[in-house]
């Protein structure tokens, strides 16, 4: 209905309201519309390359099975979503997976809240404010999808209504939550739980046909587990200090990751959200039912990882959290605009306002990709694109970079490439990880890394046993020994830090250095970025190794 027509029946203040909201509402899209052109152009980092190096797959059965190159995992839903638009640009594969999120996402709060305007734009604006929403929204990994997925089931959570028997759709929006993610399936059974626990408590036990929809429930999460594990199994068993954490380490190593990814002011504005819900937990179902879900999540996810059962080392592994935090904040504001009674609804309105706004002005900053970009990759593939016909000696992350380069057809054939390694995924023996192994000396464990270089699984494995001994020097001794012998190359660096002050600290960069000095060779930066670099190197001709 036009406003115009309606305005003879509003008041000057129903009228400004309802133009406020409008405006409210078209600000938000523009926001989310520029936020998401602005982080789909930034560069690829090295998890994203490692993860598109996989597609297309051979054929659909694969979407299940774990990735074929650089130890990747996904769910099937985004191997599938990955496959289909492969063909696309870069930039068009991260609008097209944003797009899906955010529509999802966005439809899933509009229906939570009734399309009530406050609420919604409560819980649209919170999740625009935290930090690092629209990076993992756009980026080529799933962790966006989980989002959504937290999204779904916060939202099932809430319309719940405690006097209806758990029926097949809410069977059907589970399932669909779940197979957005991993951690989608933990935050699904904590909710299913929830319910559970609620119905019971209130009602006795549950119907006959109730028990056997859990059932069915319970089915779908077991064989989804037993897919997701199979999945992740190469990935997971791979990585021993990111994944093989457990006890009080990895409970702090959790916490450090939702204080990066929130900042403290983040986490203080969001436990004032949660305060709030905590004010209204006797008057009202929804507020009781959520907290009880958001603390159960909470509690199973903190000692999962204490188990050793879900290593969560970074921003990207509790992304998920955004979900279910942007729904506490919609549904605050639904609580406080009901004017509930026995309760002080304009401080608790204030409160919620005041959280809202100032996280949003705190993360100011982080709407430009500049302060959520891993690496300047666009720069080297730029560079490589443009450049004369050479010599390129890739190193590290650089053999994963040329290597989808090519797959994808980029104009970068008329170099000659030298020293590149096998990329492919599978099972590494424990036996790399153990302290036996690691403890021998330096060369022993650099001859037999090296020596299975070319092997499958050799990158990944290699990588891993030189970043737990903290040493890269037999790598780049191998990349300098397949290097051409007469004239200058150019060795191309994906996530290795050159930088002066802070280069120091990767042993990768600095283990390059050394082997160029070990030859006498010389060099020069033909390119830097962050995390990324061309060096023209020069050594004499058929000059010995000394070391």
């Amino acid at each position: 209905m036009d406003i115009l027509n309606l305005s003879p029946h509003l008041n000057s203040k129903k009228c400004g309201a309802v133009i406020l909201k409008y405006i409210l509402i078209i600000s938000l899209i523009l926001l989310y519309a520029y936020e998401i052109f602005l982080y789909s152009a930034r560069s690829i980092w090295i998890d994203e390359i490692s993860s598109l190096l996989n597609y297309p797959l051979g054929s659909i059965f694969d979407i299940f099975k774990p990735l074929p190159y650089a130890q990747q995992a996904a769910p099937a839903s985004f191997n599938l979503l990955s496959n289909v638009s492969y063909a696309l640009s870069i930039q068009a594969m991260r609008i097209l997976f944003s797009f899906i999120i955010v529509s999802i996402t966005l439809a899933t709060i509009t229906i939570t809240f009734r399309g009530k305007i406050l609420p919604c734009l409560a819980s649209v604006t919170f999740l625009a404010s935290i930090s690092f929403f629209f990076q993992f929204v756009t980026e080529l990994k799933f962790y966006g999808c989980e989002i959504a997925g937290a999204v779904v089931i916060a939202s099932w959570v809430i319309r719940y209504n405690e006097r209806d028997a758990f029926r097949v759709g809410d069977l059907c929006v589970l399932i669909f939550a779940i197979i957005l993610g991993f951690s989608t399936l933990v935050i699904a059974i904590c909710a299913a739980l929830t319910v559970f626990y609620v119905r019971v408590s209130k009602f006795g036990w549950l119907t006959k046909k109730e028990i056997f929809i859990f059932f069915i429930f319970g089915i779908f999460c077991l064989i989804y587990y037993v897919q997701l594990k199979t999945s992740v199994t190469y990935q997971v068993e791979s990585f021993p200090d990111s994944y093989g954490v457990v006890g009080l380490q990895a409970l702090l190593k959790i916490a450090a990751a939702i204080v990066r990814g929130y900042g403290f002011f983040g986490c203080f504005t969001v436990g004032l959200i949660f305060l709030i819900l905590l004010y209204y937990f006797r008057g009202n179902g929804d507020s009781r039912r959520f907290f009880m879900f958001s603390v159960t999540v909470l509690a199973v996810f903190f000692s999962l990882a204490v188990l050793g059962k879900y290593p969560a080392t970074a921003t990207r592994h509790i992304a998920w959290t955004a979900g279910i935090v942007a729904m506490a904040a919609g549904l605050a504001m639904s609580l406080v605009t009901k004017k509930i009674q026995g309760h002080n609804n304009r401080i608790a309105g204030g409160i919620v306002v005041a959280a809202i706004v100032a996280n949003l002005v705190n993360s100011i900053p982080y709407l430009t990709p500049r302060n959520r970009s891993y690496t300047e990759s666009d720069k080297l593939i730029t560079w490589l694109e443009a450049a004369a016909r050479s010599n390129i000696v890739p190193y590290y992350g650089g053999s994963l970079l040329v290597s989808l380069l090519k797959q994808r057809g980029a104009e970068i054939g008329q170099h000659n490439y030298f020293g590149m390694v096998n990329l492919s995924s599978g099972r590494i023996d424990p036996k790399y990880f153990s302290e036996t192994y690691l403890s021998q000396n330096y060369n022993t464990i650099a001859k037999d890394m090296i020596g299975q270089l070319n092997r499958p699984v050799g990158w990944v494995r290699m990588a891993v046993v030189f970043r737990l001994v903290g040493n890269f020097k037999g790598y780049a001794d191998y990349v300098l020994g397949n290097a051409p012998q007469q004239g200058p190359f150019y060795i191309v660096a994906v996530h290795v830090n050159w930088n002066s002050h802070e280069g120091a600290e990767d042993p990768r960069y600095q283990a390059l250095l050394e082997a160029l000095s070990d030859r006498d060779c010389t060099y020069e930066m033909e390119l830097t970025g962050k995390m990324i670099f061309a060096m023209k190197v020069t050594c004499p001709q058929a000059k010995q190794h000394r070391g």
